[in-house]
């Protein structure tokens, strides 16, 4: 019965096409979930070893099945992340430029964005070596983490000056009044990624420390860094006498204002 059991699940160890011209061997590495960010590394060791042997045999000999597959799509896909990474960057940095309508300001703030990733990829190399694949891929989530704590503390800060603030009192009030819900949307966020770390894949862990560290890190970068970058623009425009743009009254949504306004008439209705 084994016997049966055995010809049916396991294959023969090769074949031999009606030609003679060509052979399929079996051979099934040990490669798991876990196992996906040495996948390219492994099949590259393995070419490695097989590649002595057409010259002595006088054949050609290749990988093929899924693992070669998933070994290519994994080295694209991680080639492919950093463009719509930068992509992404730069769409963000598009949409700040038509609701602020400005220039200036979206754009200094993309630089503190684009820091929290490096330094997330930092910690990455530091605890793991190498970012994994679902790593990888959470960079361009990062990136939307990290613009909605910059449009929290630009909109605190324009409406500041725009009511006729100094500089440095609009970027106290405004991290004041956005500041305690950029920090506890970071942390709860940040938390809810680190509860991962009981899962017993280790390609999930290291995606809970560095989506959880990443969401952090957006979070400082932007308290940090934004005040420097507008306090060097500030001082660019006082300096060549300019106007500032951000001191001027600008639209509101009224769209918005309108649909609040009507729920709160007939709550139920909605409800």
């Amino acid at each position: 019965f084994q016997e049966i059991v055995n010809s049916v699940l396991i294959p023969e160890p090769y074949f031999i096409n009606d030609a003679q011209n060509m052979a399929l061997i079996f051979i099934q590495p040990g490669f798991g979930i876990d196992d996906w960010s040495g996948l390219p590394e492994n099949i590259e060791k393995i070419e490695a070893g097989i590649s002595s042997y057409e010259e002595t045999f006088n054949v050609s000999i290749g990988l093929t099945t899924a693992l070669v597959v998933a070994k290519d799509e994994l080295v694209t896909g991680k080639q492919g992340v950093f463009v719509f990474a930068l992509l992404a960057l730069m769409l963000i940095v598009l949409i700040l430029v038509l609701n602020f309508r400005m220039i200036s300001v979206p754009i200094v703030a993309g630089i503190p964005l684009a820091a929290g990733v490096f330094w997330t990829a930092g910690t990455a190399g530091f605890l793991f070596g190498k970012l994994n694949v679902m790593s990888v891929m959470y960079i361009v989530v990062l990136l939307g983490f990290g613009v909605n704590f910059a449009i929290h503390y630009l909109t605190a800060f324009l409406q500041e000056r725009e009511t006729g603030k100094t500089f440095q009192e609009s970027i106290k009030t405004g991290i004041q009044k956005s500041g305690r819900g950029m920090v506890v949307g970071a942390l709860t966020a940040s938390a809810v990624f680190f509860t991962f770390l009981i899962t017993q894949s280790a390609l999930v862990r290291e995606l809970a420390v560095i989506a959880g560290v990443g969401t952090v890190f957006e979070l400082l970068s932007m308290i940090l860094l934004l005040p420097v970058l507008l306090s060097f623009r500030d001082s660019w425009i006082r300096k060549h006498n300019r106007k500032d743009s951000i001191v001027r009254t600008r639209s509101e949504v009224s769209v918005i204002g309108l649909l609040g306004s009507t729920i709160s008439k007939i709550p139920f209705v909605f409800f």
